[in-house]
């Protein structure tokens, strides 16, 4: 972590810097002159950018991967795929079991080495012990619902989903991983907003413009190249205990 801390502090110089010498240049530029609480409000506005990023740094670290940046995230839970399943086609029901083919890829097939029917009516996967039914997505006439450039959708009575090209793997929609990530990526924004306008004394109108391609630059670059960094030092092998000097010293 201590490469982290040294990265945060490099980029909080960067942030003051960036703030004071850009602001002084700007505001000299669209306005009579700069505002004279540059000297302070810069600083304040670096240190407080500055802090957010190193918290979500901490959320990152406690939970890597999962509430990143907005183009990067996804609010979908992929669960591991079941060793088995039954599908239900018409009156019969044929167990699968999960296999690889040549190519490597996963796939069902039953005893004779057949693959899934299309359109099943029916997948049941077993959870410890007890059957789940997952359900096709029907329109109001019963109809498998198929919609353009996707397959058909199946569900269970908790709301998962699996996909017919991905059966045996469910996939459920994380309502609080999305608002958390939400929130965590506009009030990013909003706080561009705010040190711009409050601290740096632009015009609110600059200031929101200004916000969104401070926001958007670090969107795209550096808030994932920065989760990057902590995703790998959260995820990295630790040393369990330091070797100690006389391990190799005989008795």
């Amino acid at each position: 972590m201590l490469g982290i801390i040294l990265i945060l502090l490099l980029v909080w110089a960067g942030l003051v810097v960036l703030l004071w010498a850009g602001s002084v240049w700007f505001q000299g530029y669209i306005y009579s002159e700069p505002a004279p609480q540059l000297v302070w409000g810069a600083p304040v506005a670096g240190s407080a950018l500055a802090l957010f990023l190193a918290l979500w740094c901490v959320i990152d670290y406690k939970s890597p991967g999962r509430y990143v940046s907005l183009f990067d995230f996804s609010a979908r839970d992929d669960h591991e795929p079941f060793a088995e399943l039954w599908a239900v086609k018409g009156t019969t029901t044929t167990r699968y079991t999960l296999a690889k083919d040549a190519q490597g890829r996963t796939e069902y097939l039953d005893r004779n080495g057949k693959p899934i029917p299309t359109h099943a009516d029916r997948i049941i996967v077993k959870e410890n012990g007890e059957e789940t039914a997952f359900e096709p997505e029907r329109d109001a006439n019963g109809n498998f619902k198929m919609r353009t450039g996707r397959s058909l959708l199946y569900y269970d009575a908790r709301g998962r989903q699996m996909s017919e090209d991905n059966l045996g793997q469910l996939s459920a929609f994380r309502w609080g991983v999305f608002l958390a990530c939400a929130f965590l990526n506009f009030f990013h924004l909003a706080l561009w907003f705010v040190c711009l306008w409050l601290l740096l004394r632009f015009q609110w109108s600059h200031a929101l413009g200004l916000a969104v391609i401070f926001w958007l630059t670090m969107t795209v670059f550096g808030v994932p190249a920065l989760l990057a960094k902590v995703e790998t030092a959260a995820t990295s092998p630790r040393v369990s205990e330091v070797p100690s000097l006389f391990s190799g010293r005989e008795t």
